[in-house]
């Protein structure tokens, strides 16, 4: 195979805006799999703690009391003991704790991603002389980004979490703009705020 040699100089402005969308790409699906990750963490914590709630419920006694009739106390207890059942199903069936894991892995592919990319974009700016080798670098994480693609369909975040995904990223983009407004130093000294 031949080695990968960096474009030439009047195309390293296109390989740099590729990076950016590497390093953008990368950030709102990490973003997203983590948001998708506690989503579902939520749903199965909800549904957990309703069938141990409601399975306390039927043995301590408390339909007992509150219920005099004893027919209506054993309809109350089956109807409970059916909804525990099925959220205890459904828990089973949708198999929460998998997906998590794999958003979580998924989410730590694209961090690790991300946080390379960042280090290769900063070296490509400070070290010139380094770019036949970053740019090789650069190709070997976009290569890296699309099997992680692959290797994610099993558990693909929603519209929503890539929705969210994107306005927190803006949202932080926007307060980093302030914050570097703020304490940035030129010739004249800080930036008034």
């Amino acid at each position: 195979m031949a080695e990968i040699t960096a474009p030439p100089a009047n195309k390293r402005d296109e390989i740099y805006a590729a990076m950016k969308r590497l390093l953008r790409d990368a950030q709102v699906v990490k973003r997203a799999h983590f948001i998708a990750a506690q989503r579902k963490r939520k749903k199965s914590n909800i549904i957990g703690i309703s069938v141990v709630v409601l399975n306390l419920l039927i043995t301590s006694g408390l339909i007992e009391v509150t219920i005099g009739n004893q027919s209506r106390i054993t309809i109350a207890i089956k109807l409970i003991s059916f909804l525990a059942a099925a959220l205890a199903g459904i828990q089973t069936i949708f198999n929460f704790q998998k997906e998590i894991e794999c958003h979580t892995n998924s989410g730590d592919v694209y961090s690790s991603i991300n946080h390379r990319i960042s280090l290769i974009m900063a070296e490509y700016h400070e070290k010139p002389a380094n770019r036949d080798t970053l740019y090789t670098a650069f190709k070997a994480l976009d290569d890296e980004y699309l099997k992680a693609n692959d290797d994610s369909k099993l558990c693909v975040p929603t519209d929503s979490d890539y929705d969210k995904a994107r306005a927190d990223i803006e949202k932080k983009r926007g307060e980093g703009k302030k914050d570097s407004k703020a304490g940035s130093v030129d010739d004249k000294g800080p930036a008034a705020t």
